[in-house]
């Protein structure tokens, strides 16, 4: 018998009489519930699916989710299109327990349109191959923190009381697992904010909301499940107890995959 790799056995609901069913495992708890990147991950996955038949040039351009209630017990996952059009489907969900929201999400899924336009302005910074870096051991660490290797590599640590609000790491899971949308998702949740760069000890924070934005059809075509990815992440405001977050997803390679805006509460 097959084991699921921990991601898909996390993102993949049950059915039970017709209810598409998710049960949050303590393994991915970051604090009171399941960390956002698995909430994200399963819209993903159930959106996708959702697709009529013969859509698959429609991949995953835009997702918005907004987290409401720890993720924990079960949570009832639904999903239905918003509008389909000749070339984009709009779809949504929500993932409820006891019919209080745990967290909502809209997505765009769209086909490739021919454009004699084309550009890149980020450039993917030069920073040491991971290597030649040491996998990061926090203690303490979220929980969810397990699942996944990080290696440092650009800007301030995390807790390094730096003026500079930006770092970077490589980071793969750490059970070799081929990175498709659902999973970058996951990727682009895992790594701490940027705004840990200026503590100098521990905090808590939380993802109120996050959208990312796809540029790359996942998995790459050359991709392997032991891959490397390069997260580079920058907090340019805090506010009002918020703090802004842009992160940035690349290859190996140097393709820019997606690009992620967070909204993230301090705690405390």
């Amino acid at each position: 018998m097959r084991i699921l790799h921990p991601f898909l056995r996390a993102t993949l609901p049950d059915t039970d009489a017709g209810v598409r069913q998710l049960r949050f495992e303590e393994s991915w708890y970051q604090g009171r519930g399941v960390y956002g990147g698995v909430l994200a991950g399963a819209f993903a996955r159930e959106m996708a699916a959702t697709l009529d038949t013969g859509d698959d040039d429609r991949p995953l351009r835009w997702m918005t989710v907004h987290f409401c209630a720890p993720a924990t017990g079960i949570g009832v996952l639904e999903t239905s299109t918003a509008r389909r059009g000749s070339s984009v489907t709009h779809l949504r969900g929500q993932i409820c327990r006891d019919d209080e929201a745990i967290a909502f999400a809209s997505a765009t899924f769209a086909r490739t349109r021919t454009s004699e336009y084309s550009w890149r302005r980020p450039t993917m910074p030069t920073v040491p191959a991971p290597e030649a870096i040491e996998p990061f051991a926090a203690t303490p660490a979220p929980t969810f923190t397990s699942h996944f290797e990080l290696r440092f590599c650009h800007g301030s640590p995390p807790l390094s009381g730096s003026e500079r609000t930006e770092m970077g790491a490589w980071i793969r899971f750490r059970e070799p697992l081929l990175v498709d949308t659902a999973a970058a998702l996951a990727i682009l949740d895992a790594a701490p904010p940027a705004a840990m760069a200026r503590f100098d000890s521990l905090r808590p924070m939380a993802t109120v909301a996050l959208s990312c934005q796809f540029f790359e059809t996942l998995p790459l075509t050359d991709a392997r499940a032991d891959d490397h990815y390069l997260f580079i992440v920058r907090s340019n405001v805090c506010a009002d107890g918020y703090a802004e977050e842009l992160g940035e997803l690349w290859s190996r390679q140097g393709r820019l995959i997606a690009l992620c805006w967070q909204t993230v509460a301090l705690l405390g």
